[in-house]
């Protein structure tokens, strides 16, 4: 199935959504209600065939090419959190380490999900922490649900460890001495980019090791 009908399939629009190719790998997409706009624009799948699908709002005021495509919705989940930290507003300042949060779902079990916005220009976090008063910090790890393909040797997102140029051995120097995150380098020309314009009217998890 085609980006576009696989695109389609997922938000299910209430109305028609149009597409416009544009130049470097972006494309634009117009609706026809409000409602379709916030759900492509907020709930969007961020991943098509292991690519990253970047999006951005536009109203239409400047050059689409001066859009910057820079952040990803991607599901998170912090793990071991303490009973005396599942507490909604502490979670929310933990998540808020890792990217912007959208909400936060107090899951039942051993970790909690939140919804975010990563910076795909910013590490990647693998482990977020927090200091009891007089104590030692409380160190959490951090889980990744359906992020774009990613190398565990150079951090960068776009390709897999067998396609990565970088020696091995320097990779696991470097992985040792960055031990508590991952790097994540430039997007390259095989990520897919979409803009999202307003018209007038548990998954696989990957942990950063």
């Amino acid at each position: 199935m085609s980006l576009k009908k696989t695109l389609k399939f997922a938000w299910a629009p209430a109305q028609e959504v149009i597409f416009r190719d544009l130049e470097d790998n972006r494309f634009m997409v117009k609706t026809n209600c409000l409602g379709d706009w916030q759900r492509i624009t907020e709930q969007a799948p961020s991943i098509f065939r292991d690519h990253g699908l970047l999006i951005a709002k536009y109203d239409g005021s400047c050059k689409a090419s001066s859009v910057e495509l820079n952040r990803i919705h991607a599901w998170v989940q912090i793990h071991d959190v303490p009973e005396l930290f599942r507490k909604k507003h502490i979670i929310t300042e933990l998540a808020g380490n890792v990217g912007e949060v959208i909400t936060v779902d107090m899951h039942g079990g051993d970790y909690v999900r939140v919804p975010v916005w990563l910076d795909v220009r910013k590490e990647l976090r693998r482990f977020v922490a927090i200091t009891p008063e007089g104590e030692l910090p409380v160190v959490m790890r951090v889980k990744y649900e359906k992020i774009p393909r990613f190398c565990v040797v150079c951090g960068r997102i776009g390709h897999v460890q067998e396609e990565c140029g970088r020696n091995s051995m320097e990779a696991l120097i470097r992985t040792n001495i960055t031990s508590h995150h991952a790097r994540i380098g430039p997007i390259p020309c095989e990520v897919l980019a979409v803009l999202a314009e307003e018209g007038l009217g548990e998954a696989d998890v990957m942990e950063l090791f």
